[in-house]
């Protein structure tokens, strides 16, 4: 029986190897068990997925409004090819925001949520894109080539975000490639192309939570040696852990602040209300 993948599979080859002499993708890729403290190399047709999680009809409409346009999207350079996006492809960067934290609890926890989200019509799923794009910033960032991203089974992450204004809030990414992300941020803000930014879009793409058991790791990672990634990806989620704790006392801290004097604190993340 085949499966319904609840991260897109289009996008998992990226971090795979790229084989020149058949001009294609792996299939495969390099995955990390936190539970098993295991990095084994696993089919892209396995890889987050399980067989009846959606219907039919759920995985058409998966496909028809966000995994289709979403790869041509990408195909067209994103936000930054110079290319003009049609509504299809600018409705499913939203959707992918507004649906994927629901799809990743589906796949994860065996939960029905996007069956319910998808009852809606075309219509109004529509209308919450526009709503999405209204009063957030999305955008596509891309890494420096000596950086590379995880791909969390979420499919998504948040990451704190520090720019020159001393007001900290946090971004939510969806990896595309091992290097690009699409991101959302609060209205009015933006994401400078600093090192710290680099830093953060890449550490935190290794995922936080129990809900984060296991991730993909590009293949170029795996050429470090499978020892060395089994001790230091643990490290880096302990210490980005450490971190989302101390922004969040850095943050809670900021809007006592602004409380006291009587203002309301800026968006901490970006708006992802219903």
């Amino acid at each position: 029986m085949p499966k319904d993948h609840y991260v897109q599979r289009a996008l998992m080859k990226f971090w795979g190897r790229w084989i020149p002499a058949r001009n294609t993708w792996e299939g495969e890729a390099w995955c990390f068990d936190f539970k098993a403290r295991t990095l084994v190399k696993r089919s892209t047709r396995d890889l987050f997925a399980r067989e009846s999680l959606h219907s039919n009809e759920v995985e058409t409409k998966l496909n028809r409004l966000i995994e289709r346009p979403l790869s041509k999207f990408l195909q067209a350079g994103g936000f930054d090819g110079g290319r003009t996006l049609d509504w299809t492809q600018l409705q499913a960067t939203a959707l992918a925001f507004l649906i994927q934290p629901a799809r990743a609890l589906d796949g994860i926890r065996r939960t029905a949520n996007v069956d319910g989200l998808f009852m809606m019509n075309d219509e109004t799923l529509g209308w919450y894109a526009q709503k999405f794009l209204k009063n957030n910033e999305v955008g596509t960032f891309t890494v420096p080539e000596t950086v590379q991203l995880y791909l969390p089974e979420t499919g998504w992450y948040p990451f704190p975000v520090v720019n020159a204004k001393p007001v900290p809030f946090w971004g939510v990414a969806l990896p595309l490639t091992t290097r690009t992300v699409l991101f959302a941020i609060p209205k009015g803000f933006e994401l400078a192309d600093t090192e710290l930014n680099v830093a953060s879009l890449s550490n935190f793409s290794i995922g936080m939570g129990r809900i984060n058991q296991v991730i993909v790791s590009a293949a170029t990672y795996a050429t470090h040696g499978e020892t060395l990634l089994r001790e230091k990806i643990p490290e880096l989620r302990a210490e980005v852990e450490a971190r989302r704790e101390w922004f969040k006392s850095h943050r809670d801290d900021f809007d006592r602040g602004f409380k006291i004097v009587g203002l309301e604190p800026p968006p901490m993340i970006a708006d992802f209300s219903f």
